[in-house]
């Protein structure tokens, strides 16, 4: 059964109220509002029910999905979920190996932790829990306070830097961040952040992923291309990366989705994936697509980031072979694949 709708089943027989409702009081509280913390969200059963049976399902798909992409060598890997939360990256990590070793989750508030641990176990039903420690620490203190007892092959930081804040000014604390969780890592492990796709904090991690270029200190294996010094995109303030992860949803979501006006095709991040420089792993991309589809009088357009900068890719709208409406934003590609005289290719 669908992860998604069993999540979801789950919730409605955990509180009275209309979960619907709930769902779009919540989305306001979060998006809109803003003005109270997770934990306090957790303690109102309504929105509580509406968070674990609708947006946790959504974001542990959304990393599922990127560590799948990344083809990690793994088969239960020990992990530690840095700003845990309600356990939704451990939950993805969980959908993608399908059996995982030790795990390890930090997080400043117990509350939505264990909130997420309860929901974990009644949607696993008799399916295998793994071993999940939650440690309450306060990710800004000393890294000491949530050093594991092991090292971790995955350490996975979902929606964590954009809660130090956004700018210049929070950089710092972000890079130290990593450098505690990097040096956390096994000899063949991987770091996976993942933040909202809007445009300052994709553009932070952007600035992240040029600092950690510089210092020649990890591998980054995705999304960006090898030898990429400088992320092109920074270069107008209007540009951002980020990925569209392709979803269909459950026909009884899709119904709520459409009621409360929300469009769940993609699921949308920016995210950064590295490990350590002797871990022996090498960026596969060499290609990946960094817009959406632009149509200008007929010739469809994108650009792509590669090795030897931006490149916009631009074929007829009315071309047999239709190759750029079919890319999305995120997509790894290879040009050496394209037709000959199909994609026409020019430099930034």
């Amino acid at each position: 059964m669908n992860l998604e709708y069993q999540a979801f089943q789950f919730a409605k027989s955990k509180h009275p109220s209309n979960l619907v409702a709930d769902i779009r009081q919540l989305w306001k509280a979060l998006t809109v509002d803003r003005s109270e913390s997770l934990s306090d969200y957790f303690r109102k059963p309504g929105l509580r029910r509406a968070y674990l049976g609708y947006y946790m399902p959504l974001y542990a798909v959304k990393i599922a999905r990127l560590l799948d992409s990344l083809n990690l060598p793994f088969k239960a890997p020990r992990v530690l979920d840095l700003g845990a939360g309600p356990l939704s990256a451990t939950l993805g990590a969980y959908l993608s190996f399908g059996e995982l070793g030790k795990v390890m989750a930090v997080d400043q508030d117990l509350g939505p932790m264990r909130s997420g641990l309860e929901f974990f176990e009644g949607v696993l039903g008799d399916k295998k829990m793994p071993d999940i420690k939650l440690v309450r620490s306060n990710l800004k203190g000393p890294p000491q306070y949530w050093k594991p007892d092991f090292e971790a092959d995955l350490i996975l930081m979902a929606h964590v830097l954009n809660e130090f804040g956004e700018g210049e000014r929070h950089i710092e604390e972000k890079q130290q961040l990593i450098v505690h969780a990097v040096n956390r890592l096994a000899p063949n492990g991987v770091l996976l952040i993942i933040e909202p796709a809007s445009r300052l904090a994709s553009r932070d991690i952007m600035w992240i992923r040029n600092w950690l270029y510089e210092s020649g200190q990890v591998e980054i294996l995705a999304p960006c291309p090898p030898k990429v010094p400088f992320c092109p995109l920074l270069a107008s303030r209007s540009n951002w990366c980020h990925a569209e992860i392709p979803h269909i949803r459950p026909q009884e979501l899709f119904e709520i989705d459409r009621k409360i006006g929300f469009d769940r095709e993609f699921l949308k991040c920016s995210y950064l994936a590295i490990a350590r420089r002797d871990s022996g792993y090498k960026s596969k991309t060499d290609c990946r697509i960094v817009s959406g589809l632009m149509n200008a009088d007929g010739v469809l357009r994108r650009y792509a980031c590669t090795p030897n900068g931006l490149l916009t890719l631009s074929q007829h709208q009315q071309d047999p072979i239709q190759i750029l409406s079919k890319m999305i934003r995120g997509d790894a590609t290879d040009p050496k694949r394209w037709p000959r005289n199909v994609i026409k290719v020019t430099k930034e």
